[in-house]
C-alpha cells in the first residue's frame, strides 16, 4: 500500500472521500481474504464486491449515518459513479453480516500499518439497548447475554451490555469484546489480552487486583490508599497515559455513535460495532497517509 494518497484524491467532496476509503479497503481486503471466501459460489456475479460493501458501510459510519436504510438510499442516488450498480439493500445487509470475521482481520491488518506499542490501556463503557424503563418489556436481546448493570460515571442503572476495549499507548483499538452489563471488568482482562499480548496493561481502579499471565497490570490506586504502590510522580504518569483511552472512547461514542444501538438482533449489533471500530482505525490510517499533524483528529478528515 502506498504511504501517501495522490493529490487528485484530496478534493474536498463526498466522491473523493469515498474513493479514498474504497482504495484503502480494497487493498486491505485483498491482503486478508481467504480463498474459501473469494471463491464462493457466484462470487463473480455480484453487483457490489465485498470491498465495495465494506467501504460503503465504513463511509456511512464515518458520516454518522445511523439508519442503514437512509444511508444506502442516499449512496445509491449519489455514489453510483464510485461504486457502479447497487444490489438490493437486503443483500447488502446479509453480505455485510456474513463478512464480520473478514472485517476483524482487516482491522488487525490496519493496526499493523500504524505505530505499535508495548503498553496497552484497558477500560469499558456501557452499551444500553433500550431505555431503563422499557427493559422489562424488551425482548430483542433476551437470551443473548443482555443484563442489568450500573454506570458509575452517570450514576445510573441500565439494561444491555458492556463494551470492553484495549487500546495501545497512542490510542489505537487493539482488541475488544462485549459482555453482559453485570460482568466485572477484571473477568475479561486475561481473555482480551490473549490476543493483544501487551507487556504492560494500565487500567483504572476497577482493575485493582487483576492479573494476566506474562503481563504487568497497573491499576490507578484510590486517592485514599493506605499503602500506595506508586509515588505521586508515578501516579501522575500512569494517569496521563490512561487518559488516552478516554479520548478514544469519546471518539467512538460521540463521532461514531457506538452507544446508539439500533440493531434488531445480537448479530446485527456485533456487526455494527465491528464496522465502527474499523471505521475509526481506517480514518486514523488515512490521516497518517495524508501526513496529518494529529492522526487521531478524525473529524478533520471526515468533515472538511
Amino acid at each position: 500500500m502506498s504511504d501517501t494518497i495522490n493529490d487528485n484524491t484530496k478534493q474536498k467532496d463526498l466522491k473523493a472521500f469515498s474513493r479514498i476509503i474504497l482504495q484503502i479497503v480494497t487493498e486491505l481486503y485483498k491482503k486478508v481474504v481467504p480463498n474459501c471466501v473469494k471463491n464462493r459460489k457466484n462470487f463473480d456475479k455480484r453487483k457490489l464486491s465485498d470491498s465495495e460493501i465494506i467501504a460503503l458501510a465504513i463511509i456511512g459510519e464515518l458520516l454518522g449515518m445511523d439508519s442503514e436504510r437512509c444511508w444506502y438510499g442516499f449512496a445509491k442516488r449519489n455514489l453510483s459513479e464510485v461504486f457502479g450498480e447497487f444490489c438490493d439493500r437486503t443483500r447488502y445487509n446479509r453480505t455485510k453480516r456474513a463478512l464480520i470475521h473478514i472485517i476483524r482481520d482487516i482491522q488487525k491488518e490496519t493496526i499493523k500499518r500504524l505505530p505499535a506499542s508495548q503498553i496497552g490501556i484497558i477500560d469499558s463503557f456501557p452499551l444500553p439497548v433500550c431505555k431503563f424503563g422499557r427493559a422489562h418489556f424488551h425482548k430483542t436481546f433476551n437470551g443473548y447475554g443482555a443484563n442489568y448493570g450500573y454506570c458509575p460515571s452517570k450514576k445510573e442503572y441500565y439494561y444491555g451490555y458492556k463494551f470492553h476495549l484495549i487500546i495501545n499507548e497512542i490510542g489505537l483499538p487493539a482488541t475488544f469484546t462485549i459482555t453482559g452489563a453485570n460482568i466485572d471488568d477484571r473477568e475479561v482482562l486475561e481473555e482480551l489480552n490473549e490476543e493483544a499480548k501487551f507487556a504492560i496493561l494500565i487500567g483504572d481502579k476497577g482493575f485493582i487486583g487483576a492479573k494476566s499471565p506474562g503481563t504487568k497490570v497497573i491499576a490507578l490506586e484510590r486517592k485514599n490508599a493506605k499503602n500506595p504502590l506508586y509515588s505521586k510522580e508515578q501516579r501522575q504518569i500512569i494517569f496521563k497515559i490512561r487518559r488516552r483511552i478516554e479520548t478514544t472512547i469519546s471518539q467512538l461514542t460521540d463521532t461514531l455513535n457506538i452507544q446508539k444501538v439500533r440493531a434488531k438482533s445480537f448479530w446485527g449489533l456485533c456487526t455494527n460495532i465491528v464496522f465502527k471500530i474499523l471505521a475509526f482505525s481506517t480514518a486514523v490510517l488515512i490521516n497518517k497517509m495524508l501526513g496529518a499533524e494529529n492522526i487521531f483528529a478524525i473529524k478533520n478528515f471526515i468533515f472538511y
